[in-house]
């Protein structure tokens, strides 16, 4: 009980959230994330990291201004 009141402010309420329209799972993060990896692992492929995590914040701006 304990560590639940001191973990409190973390722990999700999935019903307002459902309410308020927000994402319930990391899904779409995921996804992401998938083809941030598929991308990197074509032969002969080099990245950098800014590289690499620039992949997924395209894909969410893209997401975020068609919505």
């Amino acid at each position: 009980m304990g560590y639940l009141f001191r973990k409190r402010r973390l722990i999700v309420d999935y019903g307002a959230r459902r309410v308020s329209g927000h994402w319930l799972a990391s899904t779409c993060v995921e996804s992401w994330n998938d083809t941030a990896a598929d991308r990197c692992k074509h032969r002969g492929a080099s990245w950098t990291l800014s590289g690499v995590l620039a992949v997924p914040l395209y894909q969410a701006l893209k997401i975020h201004t068609n919505t």
